[in-house]
């Protein structure tokens, strides 16, 4: 207890300080001073709290304590992910559907082409000819033509001044045409002042009118022929 007047230490049952203040009959001799007021732990960390410089075993750690009032938000499924998500699965699902759709489209128009003829054939060089010739045994005649597709020919020789041998071949472009290489060729013969017509169908690739002799003075006459 102290002296209410000089702050010193009184001693028990004392009635007077050696300042000469008295004492109060009414005052208290509490030994123990007074414990500091407890405050309040907010938070459900704090009472897990570690005194400082504690060991963790490896790998751990002390969260952070929160400040009062604040409350961590729990993990929700926010509902703009999930409608993004089937958003996306419906596009997909579109997509896949407009595909399939635009395919089937497809087949139907192609269908359709071919059983109205769409698909038409192409034929490039000599697909028409009406005109004479002289040929000799040394350079026969030929005249070109490719077609894609399929088509028809027909072809007209009028051998006038001697025998000749025609025929329609099929070659490659880069084929080289002598009279070795057309003595090779199944060629049908039309007498001196006869005619001879051939006909046929041809598919797609690269052909030839041709006309041969082996006359040495060259044969006259005239070949009229069609691709179409």
């Amino acid at each position: 207890m102290n002296c209410t007047s000089c702050k010193k230490p009184l001693k028990e049952g004392a009635t007077k300080c050696a300042c000469g203040a008295a004492v109060a009959a009414n005052y208290s001799y509490d030994l123990l001073p007074d414990e500091p007021a407890k405050k309040e732990e907010s938070g459900p960390g704090q009472q897990y709290a570690l005194p400082p410089g504690s060991l963790l075993p490896p790998g751990m750690s002390v969260p952070a304590p929160t400040s009062p009032g604040e409350e961590k938000p729990a993990r929700v499924l926010r509902a703009d992910r999930a409608r993004g998500a089937n958003s996306m699965s419906g596009g997909k699902t579109n997509f896949f559907k407009l595909g399939v759709g635009a395919g089937a489209v497809l087949i139907v128009i192609l269908l359709g082409m071919k059983m109205c003829g769409g698909t038409s054939t192409k034929i490039t060089g000599a697909n028409k000819l009406d005109q004479g010739f002289t040929v000799y045994p040394a350079s026969p005649i030929t005249r070109n033509f490719e077609i894609i597709g399929q088509a028809n020919y027909s072809m007209t020789i009028e051998a006038k001044t001697g025998d000749v041998n025609i025929g329609v071949q099929m070659r490659s472009p880069k084929d080289k045409i002598t009279p070795e290489v057309v003595k090779g060729w199944s060629l049908s013969p039309v007498k001196k002042g006869e005619s001879k017509t051939l006909t046929g169908e041809l598919g797609t690739g690269t052909y030839s009118f041709v006309i041969h002799t082996d006359v040495k003075t060259g044969v006259q006459g005239k070949i009229v022929a069609t691709v179409k």
